[in-house]
């Protein structure tokens, strides 16, 4: 169990990293949209950019299957590794001019050729977008069941944790020295996933069905020499096949994940962590430095919660935690809208600008127990990762979205497009209006 454990540890830490790098370099960079570009408007390019890592992370994440299913995780780990590598060195390109955002940087980037930052970060979502899918599942086909949520806590402190890295150095080094930092992590991952890493049971057995040598001796690998694993093999057998022979499963599993992501995404979280600076910078209205403690300080607490997210994910469960997670997420905000309504009244600017902060604070912890890691956790529980893989789900998911998107569509035209048959401009007009 150590040993498994260990493996685990070393994936989820190190390819949490190369996410938490890429996605944390965004803000102490956000600085130079003030600087010179070849936009008109001084914020258009971090709204571009934060765009572009997410288009990159969709397409990434969506090309996973296809790709696992072709050459295995470990040599998948490799090639997301090789487009996050790619992407630092794109972001190399970028002109640099002596002077930064401190008197000491004697080089920090002020854009010449915006494509150039836009291209990096595109490339930068695409990798991280098949690592952040790829890890977990991996994670799920390596663990037992006893310990794969903790394990998979872990690989979410250690996204943090990247996060955290990338934006204390971006304050502290000069641009040339950061990407440098962040491009350690992609290699390290690279050389232990291709050298130590065992490769999928799973994905062998589909592989090379007709023989059980092959997976036999991986599980070995993963258990112990002296481990019997003629239990664990049909295990495996029995899932495969369970795989490809249910489809309604398969179809309400992905429906499932999918209403989570959905909910992650669209809770507020990702949008303020992207402009996380700016946002705190234009509440205090004071120097940078104590803005940058507190954001500071709000990332370390991010990695501490996930450390006791992994204890917490199994003794209270998957559920209880989305839930609590979400209530204290909802509450936060209502409260952050309501003190923001009527703050004239009872409230002073000193009062409401502290209470403010308490309630974002609050919004991301209660972000960061729940919603946070256990998505991708849960995610990777009931989805058939395989079955994307052998396009069972390509033949069961996409007639019946088709269909939701067809009933839907009469349900909004019926609800809310006016008829303007035989109508004057003018009465459509006054239709709308009302």
């Amino acid at each position: 169990m150590i040993r498994i454990f260990i493996i685990c540890c070393h994936t989820a830490s190190l390819s949490g990293v190369v996410v938490g790098t890429t996605f944390g370099w965004n803000s102490p960079v956000a600085w130079l949209t003030m600087r010179q570009n070849e936009l008109s408007d001084p914020h258009t390019i971090v709204v571009y950019m934060a765009g572009c890592f997410l288009l990159g992370t969709v397409l990434g994440g969506m090309l996973q299957g296809r790709l696992t299913s072709f050459i295995g995780y470990r040599w998948s780990a490799f090639v997301y590794d090789s487009v996050v590598l790619v992407g630092w060195l794109i972001l190399t390109q970028v002109h640099c001019l002596s002077g930064g955002p401190r008197e000491d940087d004697s080089c920090y980037p002020v854009i010449g050729s915006s494509w150039v930052v836009l291209t990096g970060r595109l490339v930068h979502g695409f990798g991280t977008g098949g690592l952040g899918l790829l890890t977990p599942t991996y994670i799920c086909h390596i663990t037992d069941f006893v310990i794969r949520g903790r394990v998979q806590m872990f690989h979410q402190a250690f996204v943090c944790f990247g996060i955290l890295f990338a934006y204390d150095f971006g304050h502290v080094i000069n641009y040339q020295m950061l990407i440098g930092l962040c491009i350690i992590w992609p290699f390290l991952h690279m050389f232990i996933a291709i050298t130590y890493l065992p490769e999928s049971p799973y994905h062998l057995f589909r592989r090379h069905s007709k023989s059980s040598t092959k997976v036999k001796k991986v599980l070995r690998q993963i258990k112990g020499k002296d481990y019997d694993v003629d239990s664990d093999y049909i295990e495996v057998q029995e899932y495969m096949e369970m795989v490809c022979d249910t489809n309604q499963c398969c179809a309400r599993s992905f429906f499932i994940g999918l209403g989570l992501v959905v909910f992650q995404q669209t809770c507020g979280v990702n949008p303020l962590l992207f402009h996380i600076e700016e946002i705190f910078g234009e509440l205090c209205y004071i120097s940078t430095y104590p803005v940058k403690l507190f954001i500071i300080c709000i990332y370390a607490i991010q990695v501490l919660q996930c450390m006791i997210a992994v204890e917490l994910v199994e003794f209270l469960g998957r559920k209880f935690m989305l839930i609590v997670s979400a209530l204290g997420m909802s509450l936060s905000l209502l409260a952050l809208v309501l003190v923001n309504m009527y703050s004239p009244s009872y409230f002073d600017r000193e009062e409401k600008i502290n209470l403010s902060l308490g309630l974002i604070f609050l919004y991301i912890c209660s972000y960061s127990v729940g919603w946070g890691p256990v998505v991708i956790l849960v995610y990777t529980e009931i989805i058939h990762c395989d079955a994307l893989q052998t396009n069972e789900i390509n033949k069961t998911i996409w007639p019946w979205l088709f269909i939701a998107s067809c009933v839907g569509s009469i349900a909004f035209v019926y609800c809310s497009v006016p008829e303007t048959r035989a109508l004057e401009l003018n009465r459509i007009r006054i239709l709308n209006n009302f």
